[in-house]
């Protein structure tokens, strides 16, 4: 079997960040490596103990007349990112930490009123890199909370370990991972003949809107680089109206399918 080293990473903080924030229901990122709008706010420095990633998911067992287990239901899934945030005296990370309304900063002087506040849902963002390698983790949907002690000794530095739980939101799943792919991809798109309806594209987890069946290379164009795991200026789109299309994905992809069950009549539309 083939491998490749370059395919082996680990995880340093990038010159732009590592984690970030922004309301929930910011526009989602673009793919790793993309320069994040000015909505996500950047926490600071994180400690060397990285970022853990631990699933969280109940499941129930459905069994047979007799107890055999006959399949697993998952009811429940959510992860939670669990990690340290060493700037104390940022105020973003304090707003972060103990609610917007909780925080006033005048002039040098910062207050914080610690209290029961729930914190709100909001959207984050986990960069890593390994040289050229960029890693983005985005969370739609994801709730902090303080863990662990905050200590105050001068043998230590005063510091916030955090943990963000996610949720599935709709539409959405609890959690994207995107990382750089080695180099282009290029993928043929073909439909069946058909005289009216739509068609959709999956890559890495997204699928578009649907795209109609005499839709313009353009168009398709459009439809794609609106997807998370391609991003704007991504995608390169040739070919007639009603295709067959010539998709460049100059970032890389993995998973590339598409459907046509909404074409009239519905049929296969076939990715090479």
């Amino acid at each position: 079997m083939a491998y490749d080293n370059e395919n082996i990473l680990t995880s340093e903080a990038g010159a732009s960040g590592v984690v970030f924030r922004a309301p929930l229901g910011t526009a989602a990122p673009g793919p790793a490596g993309s320069i994040l709008p000015v909505a996500w706010l950047d926490h600071g420095l994180v400690s060397e103990d990285g970022i853990t990633e631990t699933p969280s998911e109940d499941t129930k067992d459905v069994k047979s007349l007799g107890g055999k287990i006959v399949k697993v239901l998952k009811t429940s899934y959510g992860l939670v990112f669990k990690f340290q945030l060493q700037e104390s005296k940022n105020a973003v990370v304090l707003r972060s930490l103990f609610g917007e309304g909780n925080v006033t900063v005048s002039g040098s002087t910062i207050t914080v009123n610690k209290g029961k506040t729930t914190l709100p849902y909001s959207a984050w963002v986990i960069d890593t890199i390994d040289g050229d390698n960029n890693v983005r983790n985005y969370i739609p949907k994801g709730q902090p909370r303080l863990v662990g002690d905050i200590k105050y000794v001068h043998t230590e530095t005063i510091a916030y370990e955090v943990e963000i739980t996610s949720f599935e939101e709709a539409g959405l799943n609890a959690v994207m991972t995107m990382t750089d792919a080695d180099g282009t991809v290029t993928k043929t798109i073909t439909l069946p003949t058909a005289t009216a309806g739509t068609f959709t594209i999956y890559v890495d987890g997204e699928t578009t809107a649907g795209i109609a069946y005499n839709a313009t290379a353009a168009a398709v164009k459009t439809a794609l680089e609106a997807l998370i795991t391609v991003g704007s200026g991504n995608a390169t789109v040739t070919g007639s109206t009603g295709g067959p299309y010539t998709a460049v994905f100059a970032n890389g992809a993995g998973l590339v399918t598409a459907s046509g069950s909404g074409l009239t009549p519905a049929g296969t539309v076939t990715v090479a």
